[in-house]
């Protein structure tokens, strides 16, 4: 939400993963080359993520082909919204998130009952 605000759809082939491959790999992100973007529906009803339906507020996992849920892009979310600023912003959560995690599980035995 703080880097791209309310309603934005993340997701393949769009962001978040062109901001990091952005901050990654600085120059070899070809913008030019984006295209169409969206979900498809199947059979009527709306897709969710790459391999389910969402039937009446409920998600079914069923075997879909990546053509029948996106356009010949593959892209789910608007790669527009890529930049390297975001990339660079999201690896330093992801890493001070991982370092946090590995300070407290330092504190922990996991062979020990919590009391």
């Amino acid at each position: 939400k703080e880097l791209y605000g309310e309603g934005m759809v993340l997701g393949q082939g769009g962001e978040p993963i062109g901001s990091v491959m952005m901050a990654l790999a600085p120059g070899k992100v070809r913008m030019e080359r984006a295209g169409a973007f969206g979900r498809k529906t199947f059979m009527g009803m709306p897709t969710d993520g790459l391999g389910a339906i969402n039937f009446k507020g409920v998600r079914v996992a069923m075997p879909l082909d990546m053509r029948e849920v996106t356009p010949e892009t593959g892209s789910l979310s608007d790669p527009a919204k890529a930049s390297a600023d975001k990339g660079h912003r999201m690896l330093e959560y992801a890493t001070n998130a991982c370092i946090d995690f590995m300070k407290w599980f330092r504190t922990t035995d996991p062979r020990v009952e919590p009391r």
